[in-house]
């Protein structure tokens, strides 16, 4: 009996005992805790790279809508550059008209090939206006669509990241929290486009200057601004299209014959050249007998011609105001007076204008081309053209009390007529720079995009809620042996406790990351949509608020939104990310 208490052979054996069961403890706990460790570190890593996809992709499409703005400012610089280039033509044009006097015309040399190269640059800018208005409402609706599909793809390109073998098929998918419609832009003013088209033309006009290094960044960065403020306020000139401003308008004085003449209205219809008043008085001068002012005799080519253009001048040289002289055929004529029937006729009156005897008419003592200044006629038209356009010379009055004196002889007295009126010249205003209406029909539809003030609620501005990109990672449940070993090393139970469930928090993941623009300043805020600086990065997770995560959670076809929304809303009180 003795020897069974003092024999200390097999004392190692209880201890080696009780050593294995705390060993085996330790390794079920080691195993259990590393696969959840596991399970949770693959569920975050597939959060996080989901999260920053969706990022890269907001920010290459804010890029992609910089590029757009960039492909419409160019295609729009085209015509401002010939809008520039017109405009700084005409003005030459008013100088060498404004010099045309102290240099008695020696100015107006340049006249012809200067009003050349406007046409020309008029037509260049008609004939590219349509396909360039194009290009802005392709542009347009580009950028509309980019606003709408990009946020989709980037769901759909985070879904396809969580569901990546990388993962071992854990994740299963991935939930925005909350769900963007579209980026955060709008269509912009058409003048910040047409401002910016202008930057584009100042660029090309600085890039000799800037390549031989003569003027400092500052000065040309300070023309810049300048070229672009002022295209800008003259939209409806410089780019066909907008509101805020009036185009330059730039006029001179022309003369032109009326009744217009054919070669003279092409002339200054298309150019002013000094050669369009004179190709003007040739016409008019074939017109008639420029000794005798006369018509051609009835049945000689041109006569039909003549009278149908003396008739129409007749009547626009009686009601055109601001007549500055008249080229018109003058007659001397003996015309005879005489009583019949009780009432003072003479040659050449009402009843005899139709008569064919030549005694019924005056007899035409000369006749020649005359120019006058002033008035003619003294506002005494005759609207008959069958007679004189009017009578210069004063003609005595005959009364009743004459009658008997008429009836034994007639009286012959000699007078001035004006026969024919064959034109009259007429100053008038001509914009050098005239804007076609056509221009200005309609700007809607060719605005660029810029970053919208207000999105889904919130106002929009860096690092705010709308360029935030979180994504709610949804998992399998953690394998049954986590939970098993750790119960083991719990003496064979586990009590999660509080509101967190471990299978819960085992299924979750959540990752946030935002789409930025380098810069601080919100002066900068008209160059965000016009350089293509976005880029993406990792944040810390904020858990929006339950109402933005119960539309989130909707949107997901047989998700329990009661069970995820509860804990992860106590999750995001307790969890640092």
């Amino acid at each position: 009996m003795k020897s069974c208490f003092s024999d200390t052979r097999g004392a190692i054996t209880v201890l080696g005992l009780f050593a294995a069961l705390v060993a085996t403890g330790l390794v079920f706990y080691v195993v259990g805790v590393g696969e959840a460790i596991r399970h949770r570190e693959t569920m975050q890593d597939a959060a996080d790279a989901s999260a920053f996809a969706a990022a890269v992709l907001h920010a290459r499409g804010m890029n992609l809508l910089v590029l757009v703005n960039l492909v419409m400012a160019g295609a729009l610089a085209v015509l401002v550059m010939l809008k520039v280039l017109i405009t700084v033509v005409a003005v030459a044009i008013a100088i060498v008209l404004a010099l045309a006097i102290p240099t008695f015309g020696a100015s107006l040399v340049a006249l012809a090939p200067l009003t050349t190269v406007q046409t020309a640059l008029f037509q260049a800018e008609a004939a590219l206006r349509g396909p360039v208005f194009a290009v802005l409402r392709i542009g347009n609706r580009t950028a509309a669509a980019i606003r709408r599909a990009v946020p989709a793809a980037a769901w759909a390109r985070a879904n396809a990241v969580v569901q990546d073998d990388a993962f071992d098929d854990i994740p299963e998918t991935g939930v925005p929290l909350p769900p963007r419609i579209e980026l955060p832009t709008e269509d912009d003013d058409f003048e910040r486009l047409c401002g910016r088209a202008g930057r584009v033309v100042g660029e090309i006009v600085m890039l000799p200057f800037d390549k031989i290094g003569v003027l400092p960044d500052a000065v040309q960065d300070a023309i810049g601004d300048a070229i672009e403020a002022l295209v800008a306020a003259f939209s409806p000139w410089f780019c066909g299209a907008g509101e805020g401003g009036v185009p330059p308008k730039l006029t001179y004085s022309v003369e032109r014959w009326i009744p217009s003449i054919e070669s003279t209205s092409e002339c200054l219809g298309s150019q002013l050249t000094s050669g369009c008043l004179d190709a003007g008085d040739a016409e008019l001068n074939a017109l008639f007998d420029q000794t005798t002012g006369a018509c051609p005799a009835e049945g000689a080519a041109g006569h039909d011609d003549c009278l149908t253009r003396a008739e129409d001048a007749r009547h626009e040289c009686r009601t055109t105001p601001g007549i500055q002289s008249y080229v018109y055929q003058i007659e001397r004529r003996r015309r005879a007076y005489w009583a019949e029937d009780g009432r003072v006729r003479h040659t050449d009156d009402d009843l005899a204008l139709d008569s064919d005897d030549p005694s019924d008419h005056d007899e035409v003592l000369s006749s020649e081309r005359s120019e006058r200044d002033e008035r003619l006629c003294d506002g005494r038209w005759s609207e008959d053209p069958r007679g004189p356009a009017c009578v210069i010379t004063e003609v005595p009055r005959f009364t009743a009390s004459m009658l008997p004196e008429l009836r034994d002889a007639a009286r012959v007295i000699e007078i001035e007529v004006v026969r024919h009126v064959h034109a009259c010249l007429v100053e008038e205003e001509q914009t050098l720079i005239e804007q076609d209406p056509g221009m200005l029909e309609d700007r809607t539809g060719m605005a660029s995009q810029r970053v919208a003030f207000e999105s889904g609620g919130f106002d929009v501005e860096l690092g705010g809620e709308p360029f935030q990109m979180r994504i709610l990672v949804m998992g399998e449940t953690p394998s049954d042996r986590a939970a098993r070993g750790v119960a083991v090393a719990g003496g064979g139970s586990l009590e999660a406790g509080g509101d967190l469930p471990l299978a819960d928090l085992g299924r979750m993941s959540i990752a946030q990351a935002e789409m930025y623009y380098p810069s601080t300043d919100l002066a900068d805020r008209p160059d965000w949509m016009w350089n293509m600086r976005w880029r993406a990065r990792m944040r810390r997770v904020h858990v929006p608020a339950i109402g933005m995560l119960d539309s989130a959670c909707s949107a997901v076809p047989g998700l329990d939104c009661t069970a995820v929304l509860g804990p992860l809303q106590a999750w995001g009180t307790i969890i640092a990310h």
